[in-house]
């Protein structure tokens, strides 16, 4: 479920997460963990986290590398099937995130 921490997000949250699933909630926009819970479902208040340096979000990819946090990914598209990611994404009926794949296969230059 996509946490961005707004009043009532944790309660909105609750019917897409499955028993065995958690919530990871990121503070900052007047939000909190949910007061009515779904059964099996645990929730972590990750506490005050700054995304503009790396620290706080450092942690959160620890947790991923361990294993205590399993991202979903859906679907999977190139980067020329854009508007077919854009409209599976706005569609409402994904599980876990939409993913588009920039490949870098040709040579960059700077100047």
């Amino acid at each position: 479920y996509d946490n961005y921490g707004a009043p009532g997000t944790a309660d909105a949250a609750m019917p897409s997460l499955r028993s065995g699933g958690t919530y990871i909630f990121l503070p900052g926009r007047g939000g909190s963990v949910s007061s009515n819970p779904k059964d099996g479902v645990a929730q972590i208040n990750f506490g005050l986290c700054n995304s503009s340096g790396h620290d706080d979000l450092d942690g959160i990819s620890t947790m991923v590398a361990e294993g205590m946090l399993k991202p979903v990914i859906s679907q999977t598209f190139a980067l020329e099937n854009i508007v077919e990611a854009l409209n599976a994404s706005f569609s409402g009926h994904t599980v876990g995130k939409v993913s588009v794949i920039i490949s870098q296969e040709t040579e960059v230059t700077l100047v």
